[in-house]
């Protein structure tokens, strides 16, 4: 369970965290491929705590997901997002539709595609709401299925950190030394600050009760065009000049020449 945590659940935190800073600042492409990586790692230390393997799915999360719905006998996934009620716009994009749709949602635009730039990239709401539902439910999972029947926190506290401050444990926490359990606290190790904490807890309904002044969330529609799409294919129906086209054509080449592109991308260009 060590391993478990020092490979998966704590990378999984600082990607989580990251996450949403970044979302905050809007920093949209880097918010989706921090969230997939997050999920992923959540999900394969869930996998590997109720004693299954994580190799047969790589990096489909939604598989994985599926998986560890379908053994979920105590019902600790939720089924659908609960967005709670603030100001963003664009909660209808989310609120009540299926965590499975985000999951697939945040695989697409999570995917290295996106991280390159080479596909689009959109905000269709507020999904930063649905990512904390959808990891505070990962760690409650882990915490619940734990298949060693043994205190999480026991085997994670091995920490130089003084006694945990009295305070009633929440279902998602999994032991004090762990990143997110660390904030929530605020027990900050060398080089983490107040600041590190805001990112987490910033109009965070999931894993606090606490709202401090000045937080601020925000959703709605935005939407920016792949680069790839934009000067291979729309460029070319827009100007259809034959010096466009040549251009466009070398171009293509010079892309499938030089650039790592998935089969998909490959026959969309």
């Amino acid at each position: 369970m060590i391993l478990i945590a020092e490979l998966f659940i704590m990378p999984a935190d600082g990607d989580y965290i990251t996450a949403r800073w970044a979302y905050e600042n809007a920093l949209f492409r880097n918010f989706y491929w921090m969230a997939a990586q997050a999920v992923e790692k959540y999900l394969k230390a869930m996998l590997l705590s109720i004693g299954e393997t994580t190799k047969p799915y790589k990096h489909d999360i939604g598989c994985a997901y599926d998986v560890l719905k379908e053994r979920d006998n105590r019902k600790v996934l939720r089924t659908s997002i609960n967005l709670p009620d603030t100001t963003a716009m664009g909660r209808k994009h989310f609120d009540k539709k299926p965590i499975r749709e985000f999951i697939d949602y945040i695989s697409r635009l999570g995917s290295p595609n996106s991280r390159y730039g080479l596909s689009d990239i959109n905000i269709g709401g507020p999904a930063i709401h649905a990512l904390d539902q959808l990891c505070f439910d990962c760690r409650h999972y882990i915490n619940t299925y734990n298949s060693h029947n043994v205190s999480l926190s026991k085997l994670f506290d091995v920490t130089v950190l003084p006694p945990m401050i009295p305070h009633k444990k929440e279902v998602w926490m999994l032991g004090t030394s762990l990143q997110l359990e660390r904030l929530f606290l605020e027990r900050y190790r060398v080089g983490e600050t107040i600041g590190l904490r805001k990112a987490f807890s910033n109009m965070n309904f999931s894993f606090f009760n606490e709202r401090d002044e000045g937080e601020r969330t925000f959703g709605g529609m935005s939407l920016k065009g792949a680069p790839l799409e934009n000067h291979l294919v729309r460029f070319r129906s827009i100007d259809k000049s034959s010096s466009n086209q040549e251009i466009i054509s070398q171009l293509k080449q010079w892309c499938l020449e030089n650039i790592s592109l998935s089969k998909d991308l490959k026959k969309k260009l």
